[in-house]
Parts: C-alpha cells; structure tokens; sequence
C-alpha cells in the first residue's frame, strides 16, 4: 500500500466528515456574550472581521453511514467483550500540501472522551457543547450509553456545556492538552447541593449577586447567601456578578449525593473598575478592531474568606474579543483591578500590545493607535461573478504554533486562562457586496498560510496555499470533490454475533451485535489517509496508520479465538453479566 508523506496531521476535513461536529475553526465567543457592552454598527458595505461568533457553515458531506445487519434479540451471542473499531481521518486528498511547510491542521491533536450518565447502566443521549475556548462552537453527540468523543481538538483551556434530555445540565472546565487524551465523566443520579456565602473584600455580606454555578442560576439573599438543590458531583465552573463589583469566576466542588456542609464556601468580590476604548485613527478595514483583553500575568490570583479559599479570577472569555469601531471608544465594566494585556487586531493595521494597569477608583483610558500593515486581499467568484456573504478564513497550518509564537509563551500558557486563539494564527471574515475579503498578511507569523472560501449554502468551496509576497489571491467557488469513499472490515471464521464499538474520529456509534456472516461496512467516507485501528478486549488485532480509502476499501481482521467461540457461563458471572443462553 502507498504510504502518505504527512501522517499524524489532522487536517480541517476531520470536522467535515462528522456532521453533528461544528467546525472548530470558528471559534466563537460561547453563550456568554459581553452583557456590558452595547451592540456595534459597522459600515454597510462591509461585515466584522471576526475571529469566532460566525454560525458555522452547513457542512459540505453527511456523517459517515454505518452499514450492516445487527443480531436479531432471539439470537444471542456467548462473545462477552466488543470489538472496537477506532477509524481517525489523517489527510484528506481534496487539501493542497506542500512538503516544505507543516500540513493543515497540524497540533489539532488534542483528545477528549467521557460519558454522560444516570446511574451506573443509564447513558443520556445529550450533548457536549464547547461554549468558550479554542473549540468553542463544536458540538460533541453523545450515543445511546451516553458516550462521546473527538480525537481532532486544539490544545488549551475550554468550558463545556454539557445539556440532554431528563437532566439539570452541567458546565464544565477542561484541560486539553495535545497528544493527550482528557477523560470527563458526569453522573446525574445521584446529585449533590452547594451553598455559600458572597461578601466583599471586608467580609460584609453583598446582596443581589447573580451566581451562576454549573449552568443553574441563583441570587445572593440578604445574608450573602445562596443555595442549589441538585447539581451533577464534580468541579462545577461558576460565576458571581453584581453591578458594584468585578466579576468572579472559579471552579466549586460538589460531591455526589452530599450536602455542602454551611460556612464551608464564602467567595468575596472585589471592587469594579472600568476601561475605555478609543481607536482614532481608522486604518484598515473593513470592521471593528478586534481587542482582547487578557491578565498581564499568566498566574491566577487566590482570593477568599473562610475555611476554603478558591482560586478566583475574571472570565476574560466572556469579554474576548471586544469590537471597538474607528473613530470610537467602548466603555468596559465590571473589571478587577489589576495589570492586563491589551492586543489590539483589525484587518490591514500593525497589531498592538499595550500593558494596562488598572487601578480602582478610576476608568482607565486605552488608545489604539493603528498603522497600515501588509495585506492580502481578493475576490471569491460563483460562475464568473463575485459573492457577497461568503465565509473566509486565512490561517497558518500549525495554528498551535503560530498562536504561541505571538505570544511568545510556551505551551502550558494556553492553560492559564480560557482562550480563543487570535487573529495572527486565524482570521476569519466575510465578502463584502463586491464580493472583496480583507486580511492582514501576517507573514512573520506564517510565511505559508491557508486561504479558504465557503458559499453561503456550504455546498462550494475555494482553498489554496498562499506564500509570502502575495498579496491579492482571488477565489473560484466550485463544488468540491471531497470523494466518496467506503470501507468494508472483514472479520472471517464468525458463526455467531460481535458485538462492536465504532468510533469515527473519536465520535462513538450506538453499539450493537453485527450479525453472522455480515461485513462492517462504513459508507460516505472522505477519500484521503486515514489511520484504522482495532482492539477486542483491550489488545490490539490491527493497525494500519496509512490506509488510503479512495473509493472502496476493504481490509481482513483476524479475530482471536475467544471472539468468535465466545466466552463460557462463568466468565459472563465474574463480568457481572447475565449469561445469554
């Protein structure tokens, strides 16, 4: 078989191929919002430069089909342990690539699996939504035992929103980390309650602040006090907001089926300040300047009262990024007093950095003040003519990389706070009515960078690899050979039901019993590499981490004895099993 020259790369087809997955690569700003700030007006000629809060693009191919004949219920099988069929897209064909410079997607290599439950046997089919971070818009589908996944995940801080039928929710806060798998499991059957106290920095009880603690929302009584019922056991993300004072955020443990003991968690506020925001001069364009507002250390500060001390901190997320139009200012709220890191981005302009102290009693005065900066710009085309509404992405292929290039951090900073990655690494925007797109070049990020173009339907496409000195690249939309590809697994010697495990791209099927003499057949697959690998009961049978599907595929999997004889009555015992015969 010919081996592909860029394995280990998970390319931006990986969220293509799985239709209930949301493209990461627009990363949004989560449910949070900027409650504070008022909605921007922008030139009607022009749309924001964004960098996240697209909705993204209907997907260009459905979810891979999983084709076979489950075991009927009045043929059992003795075979006690599934086989797991585990099949992640590495390359897919369509993406152009170039051996001098990293493929697309390059440090999407970040993993996360879990289940959703009730009890020990009941699994809830809800949903894993990432509301804030580098993936913040993806959705995770659970199956019918309540398990989920990706492989295909950038590294860093995120929250989740974690919602599904019969259950309170919950909101969640995971460390990514690439090459790493992070494991997040949440029980709704046996909750516990959390309750505490609000108080300023003196210790005095402050009412009427709004807590936001795993998604449910209540508010401080007169005491400082507040209560929740029922909240799923874990370290539960919460938020305290009240007009005089900056917001709080932190994580509280709940533990299952146990009350907090009183007195045992007291948050304290600090004093708000303010900032404003002025850009005078208007170079660049078209849009807001982007501005993101993050602590001028990476260190979290540690504040509190009482028996247990929190570390505390404000949700920079929910801010991020703030949209300040040329020629005028946005007044910020609610912020604690501290040194911050003001980065200022707007499309065609020199991107600036200031560090900002911000002290109580006064509102800070920001101004940005912009210089042009090299740009690429062009026209994306439908049939000769041009398209407005278009959504358009530049980005460099290693995002990771050019991310904490910027920077100029290291890895685990992107664990220090929840964070969107910036517009050095990806820029986002839409055509204008001429159909015109507007970046900044960002060469010194990424000398090769990727340029790509979505119809407003998501059924065209356009994409190429820019290289430094470009500076207009015009766009054809067409309708984009993605390939139609299938995959065919033969499991020879079988004379009763498998029961199988498949996982496409980290997204777990419904399991069920694949029949006697019936092959795993995976349909409306993406020509390109992919890497297949499968286990049963835990050892490894096959692998194969190059196995270009274009068209149809099949490959043989020696099963081992014990899954095709089965397994005797007193191994289904020991399981804790019910023997099936």
């Amino acid at each position: 078989m010919a081996k592909h020259p860029h394995t280990g790369l998970f390319a931006l087809a990986l969220v293509l191929v799985v239709g209930v997955f949301a493209l990461a690569f627009y990363a949004g700003r989560g449910d949070g919002g900027r409650a504070d700030l008022k909605p921007i007006e922008v030139e009607a000629q022009a749309v924001p430069a964004v960098n996240g809060g697209l909705e993204p693009p209907v997907q260009l191919v459905p979810p891979p089909r999983i084709e076979s004949n489950a075991v009927a219920s009045n043929e059992p099988t003795t075979v006690l342990w599934p086989c797991r069929v585990e099949l992640d897209l590495v390359q897919a064909s369509y993406l152009p690539t170039d051996s001098r410079v990293p493929a697309i997607g390059t440090g999407r290599s970040a993993r996360l699996s879990g289940r959703i439950g009730i009890g020990v046997e009941g699994g809830v089919r809800g949903e894993v939504t990432f509301v804030a971070g580098p993936n913040a818009g993806r959705t995770l589908s659970c199956d019918s035992t309540g398990a989920f996944g990706a492989t295909d995940l950038y590294p860093g801080l995120a929250v989740v929103r974690i919602s599904g039928p019969g259950v309170v929710g919950a909101r969640r806060e995971v460390r990514l980390r690439q090459n790493a798998e992070t494991l997040l499991n949440i029980g709704f059957g046996l909750p516990g309650s959390a309750q505490g106290r609000i108080v300023d920095r003196k210790g005095e009880p402050v009412e009427g602040a709004k807590i936001t603690l795993d998604g449910q929302v209540a508010y401080s009584g007169v005491d400082g006090e507040f209560y929740f019922g029922a909240v799923a056991s874990g370290h539960c993300v919460t938020e305290v907001e009240h007009p005089d004072y900056a917001t709080l955020a932190t994580t509280v443990s709940v533990s299952a089926g146990r009350p907090m003991p009183p007195g045992r968690l007291t948050l304290a506020l600090r004093p708000a300040v303010s900032m404003s925001i002025s850009t005078p001069n208007p170079v660049g364009g078209p849009g807001p300047t982007l501005v993101y507002v993050l602590p001028g250390t990476s260190t979290h500060s540690r504040s509190g009262i009482g028996p247990e001390v929190r570390s505390q901190r404000y949700p920079w997320h929910r801010l991020n990024p703030v949209e300040v139009p040329p020629g005028s200012s946005v007044l910020v709220e609610n912020l604690p007093a501290e040194v911050v890191k003001v980065m200022a981005f707007r499309p065609g302009a020199v991107a600036r950095e200031q560090v900002v102290n911000l002290r109580e009693g006064r509102t800070t005065p920001v101004q940005i003040n912009l210089q042009a900066a090299p740009m690429l710009t062009g026209v994306v085309t439908l049939d000769g003519r041009p398209l407005p509404g278009v959504d358009v992405s530049l980005e460099a292929p290693d995002r990771v990389r050019a991310n904490l290039g910027y920077l100029r951090e290291p890895s685990r900073y992107l664990e220090s706070e929840v964070m969107p990655y910036l517009p050095p690494s990806r820029q986002e925007t839409l055509t204008d009515r001429e159909g015109r797109y507007v970046f900044s070049a960002w060469e010194d990020v990424a000398g090769v960078r990727y340029l790509e173009a979505r119809g407003p339907q998501g059924n065209t496409w356009a994409g190429r690899l820019v290289r430094q000195g470009e500076t207009r690249v015009d766009l054809e939309l067409e309708v984009v050979e993605l390939g139609d590809s299938s995959l065919s697994i033969l499991f020879p010697g079988r004379y009763q039901g498998l029961p199988m495990e498949v996982v496409i791209n980290g997204k777990p099927e419904d399991p069920y019993d694949l029949a006697p003499l019936s092959d795993l057949s995976i349909e409306s697959l993406v020509s390109g590499v992919w890497k297949l690998r499968v286990t049963w009961h835990g050892d490894e049978i096959y692998l194969d981490k190059e196995l270009e599907l274009d068209g149809e595929a099949e490959v043989r999997v020696a099963l081992p004895v014990e899954a095709v004889e089965g397994q005797d009555e007193e191994a289904w015992k020991r399981a804790g099993r019910d023997w099936p015969l």
